[in-house]
């Protein structure tokens, strides 16, 4: 089962990097069968420049806590307050923008995981700040609450 946070470069480091927020809980059927597949694309692709973070709804609070900093240290609180409640599903985003790249779910299989992720990189390789979505974005769930509005 999938744990903690990986082992990837500070975004200094890789400036192509990419966070993978995994939203699960142990009651939720959609991480069940997501998980197996999760965790043998961790097992192929360590060496890519992707930082999982796992926000276990069913988590102790001290385990909670924790994954909850990792998200909010990385500027990356407008997702967890947004999909909070919502599990079973990953949400890929640009670490020097924040910008959603794409979603899996348990509809994507091993393959189609390692696509997503290969495409999600590549385009903060190649493509420019605020258009690099490439398209997988309608997998993402609809949020639990709007987003906030820019500051003026």
């Amino acid at each position: 089962m999938l744990s903690g946070l990986s082992a990837a470069p500070a975004a200094a480091e890789a400036p192509d990097l990419v966070y993978a927020i995994y939203f699960r809980s142990d009651w939720c059927p959609n991480c069940a069968i997501l998980e197996p597949s999760l965790d043998e694309v961790r097992a192929r692709s360590q060496e890519l420049p992707l930082e999982l973070m796992v926000v276990d709804l069913s988590a102790g609070e001290a385990e909670f806590q924790l994954a909850l900093g990792e998200v909010l240290d990385r500027g990356l609180a407008r997702y967890y307050n947004q999909y909070f409640g919502l599990t079973g599903f990953v949400l890929y985003a640009a670490a020097d923008t924040g910008e959603v790249l794409d979603c899996v779910t348990r509809l994507h299989d091993v393959d189609a995981i390692m696509r997503v992720e290969a495409r999600a990189i590549e385009a903060v390789r190649t493509r420019p700040p605020n258009e690099r979505a490439p398209g997988g974005i309608a997998l993402c769930p609809p949020p639990m609450r709007a987003p906030p509005p820019p500051l003026p």
